[in-house]
């Protein structure tokens, strides 16, 4: 029910000719063993993959760097990739995180991303190829939700790959909403009027939800000083809180990731330290946390686990700008003079509006 449902939700969501009902459809792929406890894609450093193997369970990794592995944006890494997860069990955890360098604030002035374009300027190959990674890497969230794994989403605080794919989020969310209410009735869970209550807790505890962490790689790290890089994860449900950890360190004193340059006429370059891009290996640490906190989720009484479903929390800069526009497509008319008066109909819209996002 759970695939289907998703899966109808995005039947305009492509990847390498294939949308996620052709995915959860195709032979071949729904006859692999589900083998595996753990899947970290996008990785060369496999913290997470080899916290799990240390901790006992079956992990794998991928990511094209990784000899016999291919590049996501193609279909033969797409289909190398698509095995993988569609191996990894019920309860199972993947991991995605993919390159953050288009979608950085530091490649703003190359990419052409900005608050009101975050796809940039796709007419540079650089750019499709982050936007066709970040897509990519839905596709396998989406892959790994429908098939009841516990998922993560990471990239920088800063990066804007979550704000490109904002309303494919916003979708999933609103979608799940519609398929439970906040309450689950007895006639949700089975057709007799008696609820078991071990029934009605599992339902509440496994069903997905979107919730966003932040974690300061400084707490994981036992050098100082350290540089400080704040990670975003997109999770599928609450699992991962037991990971979250915020940065301790005295005064607040990192090592720079990023080096300042004032210009003759005033302007500024920003450059990346050679740390930039180690930082966003993950310390073997939080690779560790990350495989406890989804133990402990799983290995958590169902009552224990269940959360109430909430709304997804959206930027909150995005959402005033939607709704700015829809109020003004709303009033529009009367703004510019082609109407004599706001219609009831048209008053009733805008406060339905703004009901809706506040």
């Amino acid at each position: 029910m759970l695939a289907h449902a998703i899966a109808k939700l995005f039947t305009d969501f492509v990847i390498c000719g294939m949308t996620l009902t052709n995915i959860l459809a195709d032979v071949n792929l729904a006859q692999l063993p589900r083998d595996l406890d753990v899947l970290e894609v996008f990785t060369v450093a496999k913290s997470v993959a080899s916290a799990a193997e240390e901790s006992g369970y079956r992990s794998d990794v991928f990511d094209y760097l990784n000899e016999d592995q291919h590049d996501v944006t193609g279909p033969k890494g797409f289909q190398q990739a698509l095995a993988l997860i569609m191996r990894v069990r019920e309860g199972g955890l993947l991991v995605l995180a993919p390159e953050c360098k288009t979608f950085s604030f530091a490649c703003m002035a190359v990419t052409g991303r900005n608050r009101f374009c975050y796809g940039g300027d796709t007419t540079k190959p650089f750019v499709q190829k982050g936007n066709a990674l970040a897509r990519t890497a839905w596709m396998f969230f989406l892959v790994g939700v429908a098939r009841g794994l516990h998922v993560c989403l990471e990239n920088p605080s800063g990066s804007m790959l979550f704000s490109f794919l904002q309303s494919y989020v916003n979708r999933l969310s609103d979608g799940l909403q519609s398929l439970w209410p906040l309450t689950p009735r007895p006639t949700d869970l089975q057709s007799s009027s008696a609820v078991d209550p071990q029934l009605q807790a599992a339902f509440l505890a496994d069903r997905p939800d979107m919730k966003v962490f932040y974690v300061d790689r400084c707490a994981y790290e036992d050098k100082r000083p350290t540089f400080k890089k704040k990670y975003k994860f997109l999770c599928s449900s609450q699992w991962f809180s037991a990971a979250v950890r915020t940065c301790s360190c005295s005064n607040g004193f990192h090592e720079k990731l990023m080096t300042e340059v004032v210009r003759e006429d005033g302007t500024v370059s920003k450059t990346g330290t050679s740390h930039l891009t180690s930082s966003g290996f993950y310390p073997k640490a939080l690779g560790l946390a990350i495989v406890q906190a989804w133990k402990q989720h799983c290995e958590a009484p169902p009552a224990a686990r269940q959360t109430r479903l909430l709304p997804f929390d959206r930027d909150p800069k995005q959402m005033m700008l939607q709704t700015l526009g829809e109020i003004l497509k709303t009033l529009g008319p009367l703004l510019l003079g082609q109407a004599e008066k706001p219609s009831k109909r048209s008053i009733g819209s805008v406060l339905q509006v703004l009901g809706s996002k506040f």
